[in-house]
């Protein structure tokens, strides 16, 4: 009886971990990621392909994904509906000192997409020049998958925002003018 019990708890957890959604609109200034899934990568050596076929752990909504001082890697799933006709995003790291975070997304031709940056690499690299990590990102038809892999020495945290560029900028000018 346990052994079923047992059974049906993790198809459960498997069914709610697929199918979190985050829906983004061009009505909201930004959509802040409550509800992320996540995969400890204790060797830190798994690839893209691996990572798509494993099973992912939901993470508690409304708090900020945080696992403390672990020298693993850890893979996050966010799965999106983007219904608008916007296709161009910002996805926004809000955590400086992380050493190490790698984005995948599919392009137009259905192709993985992957885009690096963290606090090892130089400020100049990034994309989007700003104090924390900005990705550039389409979200391409109704419903899109991204997958973060995050390796750091400082705590693991995983602090998201996805911006339409408009109010990404509009945001940050206000918050450079309040800071001066």
């Amino acid at each position: 009886m346990r052994l079923v019990f047992w059974g049906l708890l993790l198809l459960t957890l498997n069914a709610v971990a697929a199918s979190r959604e985050v829906v983004i609109t061009t009505r909201e200034s930004a959509v802040t990621f409550d509800e992320l899934s996540y995969l400890k990568d204790k060797d830190s050596n798994l690839s893209l392909r691996q990572v798509i076929k494993s099973s992912f752990l939901p993470l508690k909504p409304d708090q900020v994904p945080s696992f403390g001082f672990d020298a693993a890697a850890y893979w996050f799933k966010l799965n999106i509906k983007n219904p608008g006709r916007q296709v161009k995003w910002f996805l926004e790291v809000a955590y400086p000192p992380l050493d190490e975070i790698q984005i995948f997304y599919k392009d137009s031709l259905d192709n993985w997409v992957s885009k690096k940056s963290g606090d090892i690499f130089p400020i100049s690299s990034r994309e989007v020049p700003y104090h924390h990590f900005v990705f550039p990102i389409s979200v391409l038809g109704n419903d899109s998958e991204i997958y973060i892999r995050l390796k750091t020495t400082s705590s693991v945290q995983l602090p998201l925002t996805i911006w339409s560029p408009e109010k990404f900028y509009e945001s940050a000018s206000q918050l450079q003018f309040a800071n001066g």
